[in-house]
């Protein structure tokens, strides 16, 4: 007997788009529309091939019995309509019936799938909810405090990079004042590993005003940019102090050629043109123009010597 698409849907409760989809993976060319009607061999086999996909439900279960009575001849009892509490924060059911019990206990460990189907007298397809077991609400951890990152020191020498980044990016303003963004991008030239959570601070805002010698301000506007200029005192901070102790030789110096191999902030490295090990240099060194000036390939001729770390190179010029 022919088996149209719609009843086979409606047998299964699923769309009878379902079944179109299904039938078209199979190959199956008669199922055209919800009309359609197949032969039954050609029904039984993609009704198996839908069961795979859309599980049927377990039987329902047989009506609970009285304590001490057997399960199997219990009479169901009737439900009156209107007798479910809308208002009821759940459904409960208790029973001391063993077989209960072990299916419960399946249901749980999701050896048997649990679905409740409500059928509708429109012949559209049922109501289908699937029951899930209750977990019980999830223990979260205790909030562990996150300790502070700690602050670097900003000594004289920090300031003087900071000053000399400031000197660079203001060169074409007129006002002094220097977009922060700007500034930013300058510190990240020098050295691109930069950042203002380094020295302790969330942003490179925060960073500028704890520096202490530049003013900021913002343009005001609903989502502010922000400029800074240098302080009138800050001047007095020297931007080209003597070597650090570290960078004293420890052998006399010769004149030697190279290039330079990579910048950092405040300092970098030049490798020789003999092959020999690269030479540090300490910004304050460059003569002629600052190290913002300098590209990592410049040729350069220079003092070489070493100290007590290394390979070190003084009074860096750029050649042509």
């Amino acid at each position: 007997m022919p088996v149209r698409i719609f009843d086979l849907a409606k047998k299964l409760g699923i769309e009878s788009k379902d079944v179109l989809a299904k039938a078209k993976d199979l190959g199956i060319a008669q199922a055209k529309n919800p009309s359609s009607s197949l032969d039954k061999i050609t029904a039984e086999f993609l009704e198996k091939e839908l069961v795979k996909l859309f599980p049927q439900p377990v039987p329902a279960s047989p009506a609970l019995a009285p304590s001490g009575g057997n399960l199997s001849q219990a009479s169901p009892t009737p439900v009156q309509p209107g007798s479910l509490q809308t208002k009821t924060r759940g459904i409960s059911i208790r029973t001391i019936s063993t077989e209960i019990h072990g299916l419960v206990e399946r249901i749980l460990a999701g050896e048997v799938p649990f679905v409740l189907e409500v059928a509708r007298d429109d012949g559209s397809p049922p109501l289908r909810v699937k029951v899930v077991p209750e977990l019980p609400p999830a223990t979260l951890p205790p909030r562990r405090s996150l300790e502070p990152t700690p602050r670097a020191e900003l000594d004289e020498h920090a300031k003087r990079i900071f000053l000399g980044a400031y000197y660079y990016a203001s060169s074409t303003t007129d006002d002094g004042w220097v977009n922060l963004a700007e500034y930013g991008s300058t510190l990240k030239k020098q050295d691109p590993t930069f950042q203002a959570q380094d020295f302790g601070e969330k942003s490179l805002g925060g960073l500028v005003r704890r520096i202490g010698i530049f003013d900021i301000k913002s343009d005001g506007s609903a989502l502010p940019v922000y400029y800074i200029r240098l302080k009138p005192d800050a001047t007095s901070i020297p931007l080209r102090p003597a070597a650090p102790p570290q960078q004293e030789a420890t052998q006399p110096r010769r004149h030697a050629t190279g290039k330079i191999h990579n910048l950092k902030l405040g300092f970098g490295f030049i490798a020789p043109d003999d092959g020999s090990e690269n030479a540090f240099f300490h910004a304050t060194e460059v003569t002629g123009c600052t190290i913002f000036d300098l590209r990592p390939g410049d040729p350069v001729i220079y003092e070489a010597g070493e100290n007590e770390r290394g390979p070190c190179a003084w009074k860096i010029r750029r050649r042509s």
